[in-house]
């Protein structure tokens, strides 16, 4: 692997993304390029809460100035934790524009991107255009991280699954010792080949593995399973459609507030 990009609007630094971008970079030993966005209309929004629409101008330059003020420090904060970590980083500071991330990502091999809820939403509309255009892997981040425990791979096999859950292991082969707990989604409906195509595939990648099953109505199952484990880091297929479009849907607001207490890998081709 030879280029991470990391995704951060600045005005909503998570201080836990260092921990979980330390553990990648202990990982990887990649270089970390930040991309800290910010959006001039948070400003707008600012100030209209502060006053009516008289005198709005003054209001809305001492927002701006406010703003800039804390993703100044946000930024800070971040150079600060990297220091402290031994990370080598690369920093960026655009407005928030699909265009410029997405022909970022064209050249990486991974993408780190906070869902946090600076659009009201879990993920936020930002992240989730993103989601849909990206064209590397992306890890979700999680909201806290207390480490990984376990790898859990949703597979129903389609090309988007096995496509996605080898990615995840090309390029975090350090991963290979933890334990895999393979969630198999409608078995019935996997070609019986296919199936021990996979197998024997992830058989030798992985030491420890486990299988469950989730048939039925699928992402309540699944979210049923995910919710049991214990530090999990997750691996889907596909998000423009099928199951992580459904998972990742704004109507399924509590359980994707769950999911964003792990971190999950998504790539699509």
């Amino acid at each position: 692997m030879k280029k991470i990009l990391y995704v951060q609007d600045a005005l909503n630094y998570n201080a836990v993304n260092t921990e979980f971008i330390d553990f990648i970079y202990g990982l990887t030993g990649c270089r970390i390029s930040a991309f800290f966005f910010e959006d001039k209309e948070t400003a707008r929004k600012l100030s209209i809460q502060q006053a009516d629409w008289e005198g709005i101008s003054d209001l809305k330059a001492t927002a701006v100035t406010q703003l800039r003020e804390i993703c100044n420090e946000n930024v800070r904060r971040f150079t600060t934790a990297c220091h402290v970590r031994d990370i080598p980083y690369s920093i960026s500071r655009m407005s928030r524009q699909l265009d410029g991330i997405v022909q970022e990502s064209r050249y990486a091999d991974l993408l780190l991107l906070d869902v946090g809820d600076y659009d009201d939403t879990v993920p936020g509309d930002f992240a989730r255009e993103l989601l849909c255009y990206v064209e590397c892997p992306v890890i979700i981040m999680p909201l806290t991280f207390l480490g990984v425990e376990e790898l859990v791979f949703t597979y129903d096999g389609r090309e988007s699954s096995s496509y996605a859950i080898k990615q995840f292991t090309y390029l975090l082969p350090l991963l290979g010792n933890y334990k895999a707990v393979v969630v198999c989604i409608n078995p019935g409906m996997i070609d019986e080949a296919e199936w021990n195509k996979f197998r024997e595939w992830i058989d030798g990648c992985y030491a420890r593995i486990e299988f469950l099953y989730a048939e039925g109505n699928v992402a309540e199952e699944l979210f049923e399973i995910l919710r049991k484990r214990d530090h999990p880091f997750i691996v889907m297929g596909a998000y423009g459609s099928g199951l992580v479009s459904e998972l990742l849907n704004p109507s399924q607001a509590d359980p994707v507030i769950q999911l964003t207490s792990h971190a999950i890998f998504i790539a699509h081709q």
